[in-house]
């Protein structure tokens, strides 16, 4: 059985781990009430932080299985035609869903990191060119987790069910993938711990929003222009909704994917 073909299939399970863990939660999680509803299910709801758990590092494993798809058939694409260029456009855009998915999950904590991240991404849109036709999304209301709550338990997972119908010509993995994308998830349950929620009664020195928003944050910081900061960190992306499968293209876009690996480390390390 091809490495290709076992990790797309782990990529798919671990989402669907994701995603069944995520059931539980949806019926305690209340946008209203939200940090006090994560706390609830975290100490009081009964299973509630084993599922809190599996749902975090199985989404968590997702995002590490998809660069590992990534990078495997990106190689392999040197010996093998079979992808096309729709096929890496929709591949991308899941990828965009999962980091949205994650994104809004971060938030939906309703902690300080959870509120400091939210509201970054509120400033980003502000102040973007591009973006800003979507910032009253993010306007501080009433509603405000509700939005979260509908795109991280609806919108985002169907769009991401569809763009990977049309990349990989199917949605439910094998029942064995399911299982060892389980057994993965429950293994790091075990030897890693989750990021602790800081309640708002406590002085924190310092806020971060997810790891891989690092390095966004860090070139913000930095004031580099808020477009250029967004299409720098969407740029793998991007750069794979045109891939194409002349040599010469793909040799160049995978020498930019290498430099901006280094380049996103180095900064999000700062």
């Amino acid at each position: 059985m091809k490495i290709d073909y076992v990790i797309s299939w782990i990529c798919q399970a671990l989402f669907i781990v994701a995603l069944l863990s995520g059931i539980p939660l949806v019926f305690a999680y209340y946008p209203q009430h939200a940090f006090e509803s994560v706390q609830k299910i975290t100490y009081l709801t009964p299973f509630g932080l084993f599922f809190r758990k599996l749902h975090y590092f199985s989404s968590e494993l997702l995002l590490f299985f998809i660069v590992f798809h990534v990078i495997i058939e990106l190689f392999l694409s040197y010996k093998s035609k079979r992808k096309t260029e729709s096929d890496y456009l929709f591949g991308s855009l899941a990828f965009i869903a999962v980091i949205l998915l994650m994104f809004s999950g971060y938030v939906l904590k309703a902690d300080q990191n959870g509120q400091s991240a939210a509201l970054v991404a509120q400033n980003i849109m502000k102040d973007s060119v591009i973006l800003k036709y979507f910032s009253s999304f993010l306007s501080d209301s009433s509603v405000f987790y509700w939005k979260f709550f509908l795109w991280h338990v609806i919108f985002l997972p169907f769009f991401f069910f569809l763009f990977v119908f049309y990349h990989a010509k199917r949605v439910l993995p094998r029942i064995e993938f399911v299982s060892i994308a389980l057994s993965l998830s429950v293994i790091f349950m075990l030897f890693f711990k989750m990021p602790k929620d800081i309640p708002f009664n406590l002085t924190s020195k310092h806020l971060t929003g997810p790891w891989f928003f690092e390095g966004v944050e860090n070139m913000l910081k930095m004031n580099v222009n808020v477009d250029i900061a967004v299409f720098l960190g969407f740029f793998p992306s991007i750069a794979l909704m045109f891939y194409k499968n002349e040599s010469k293209f793909k040799t160049v876009i995978n020498i930019l994917l290498i430099l901006w690996v280094i380049f996103y480390v180095a900064i999000s390390l700062v």
